[in-house]
């Protein structure tokens, strides 16, 4: 996998205003780049991105795995409570955080309306909208490179049955 992302946290840019720290934020995340299929490396460069486009850090990242949203990578330590609130946010909007005065939100990882998992994330005190976005944007490209993976994990399942299906004609033809 290629990662093409400037790993400058956007708590760098604080001398200057806050435009050009936007910018920079978004010049780090045009340069991130999903080249992998492996769920789990998606992830942790989605993960990498999180603190060098905004001034949030990455409390937890899920996945969907047959229907239920799983820890990705899977070692990230349990957390049930963290867990729970994140499905009373539908993974899609505020979380409670444990220190009640932390800012916590759950940005779902959709493609083509289909949920493939969420990032939670926290911060000292609410971002502001363009860190939003920023963080929003990373989620919509972590969301279409795990579907793109899905894809072709399904596409590798089905070559293989083609071929045992292919091998067990000829067997049977011989």
């Amino acid at each position: 996998m290629v990662l093409l992302i400037t790993v400058e946290s956007v708590s760098q840019y604080e001398h200057v205003g806050e435009g050009e720290a936007i910018t920079s934020s978004l010049s780090a995340l045009s340069q991130v780049s999903f080249d992998d299929r492996d769920a789990d490396e998606i992830l942790r460069v989605a993960a990498a991105a999180v603190g060098t486009v905004s001034p949030c850090r990455l409390e937890a990242s899920y996945r969907v795995v047959e229907g239920a949203f799983v820890h990705f990578p899977s070692a990230q330590p349990d957390d049930p409570e963290l867990e729970r609130r994140c499905r009373e946010s539908g993974c899609d909007g505020q979380v409670t955080m444990d220190d009640d005065r932390r800012w916590g939100w759950a940005f779902p990882l959709r493609h083509q309306s289909i949920v493939n998992g969420c990032l939670v994330v926290s911060a000292a005190s609410e971002p502001g909208k363009n860190h939003i976005l920023l963080l929003t944007i990373l989620a919509q490209q972590t969301g279409a490179a795990l579907a793109i993976a899905a894809m072709h994990d399904r596409d590798r399942g089905r070559a293989a049955q083609l071929a045992k299906n292919t091998r067990d004609v000829c067997n049977t033809s011989a």
